[in-house]
């Protein structure tokens, strides 16, 4: 237990219900305005990767109360979808789980559960990902 005079860190509410996405959760949790007041709930969630999952994934995020994603991730980040997360080539074949590349299919599953996205990069053009910034060469990164 930490000593009193330090906070300890706000549990956020997560969704572990939905199968194939992890870290979902709620990102208002505990968050005030400068004013005080409290953020609504339900307006602002956050996750890791979304590429896994289908359509009654997507449609259970839905019903959460997510209605628009903005992705933020660069366009490296992107184009590896998936397959680059678990270390596979676009054919499910190299040191990850064979699952293959989830790309093309999870954009048209989340728009048929009635979610929409914006892809608003932080970063349009550099791999800002966690595995490449632990990398050996992450100084060609900054």
């Amino acid at each position: 237990m930490p000593p009193p005079d330090i906070p300890t860190l706000p549990t956020p509410p997560f969704y572990t219900h939905i199968p194939n996405i992890n870290n979902l959760r709620l990102a208002t949790y505990s968050l005030t305005t400068a004013s005080g007041a409290t953020l609504r709930p339900g307006i602002l969630f956050r996750s890791a990767e979304v590429a896994k999952l289908d359509t009654a994934g997507w449609t259970a995020v839905r019903d959460i109360g997510v209605a628009h994603v903005f992705d933020l991730r660069s366009l490296p980040e992107v184009e590896k979808g998936w397959a680059g997360i678990v270390g596979d080539d676009v054919n499910g074949k190299g040191k990850g789980k064979g699952e293959g590349d989830f790309r093309p299919g999870w954009i048209q599953a989340m728009e048929e559960a009635g979610v929409k996205r914006s892809w608003t990069p932080v970063f349009e053009e550099r791999d800002y990902s966690p595995e490449r910034l632990v990398s050996s060469d992450c100084t060609k990164c900054i």
